[in-house]
């Protein structure tokens, strides 16, 4: 569950379409099937995100400014080296990324543009983990 840009995945360069709100959906639902695997299901512009099991036992995250987040039931490895979408296998836990600032995806024809690029530089950025459940 979350509190941010969605449903579906948005990107810094591609979320004006996308309403601010609680939404709430497994990390099954979240998955993109692109043609080729890669990292997906980006959601933006977060005030918290809560990771939890079936019965509510959990972690949420909050930051001091927005934030982004994705998550995926594939390991960091498996995503990266699968070539096709039916290699891609589930493992026993989630991949969970928190990102205060993530570049834009651009398009084939342009690139990404500059004001959605994230260049190297110093970030203060707060964060908070709080447990849930029980």
């Amino acid at each position: 569950m979350w509190y941010g840009r969605g449903p579906q995945e948005n990107y810094p360069d591609r979320k004006s379409g996308y309403r601010t709100g609680v939404y709430r959906m497994s990390v099954y639902e979240m998955y993109e099937p692109y043609l080729i695997p890669q990292d997906y299901g980006l959601r933006t512009d977060n005030r918290w995100v809560r990771i939890t099991d079936k019965d509510g036992t959990g972690l949420e995250f909050r930051g001091d400014k927005l934030f982004n987040f994705n998550a995926h039931p594939y390991s960091p490895d498996n995503l990266t080296k699968a070539l096709y979408t039916y290699q891609l296998k589930p493992f026993d836990g989630v991949t969970f990324n928190f990102d205060y600032a993530t570049s834009g995806v651009g398009c084939t024809a342009a690139g990404v543009f500059p004001q959605y690029q994230v260049m190297p530089q110093r970030f203060d950025f707060i964060v908070t983990i709080k447990p849930l459940g029980k």
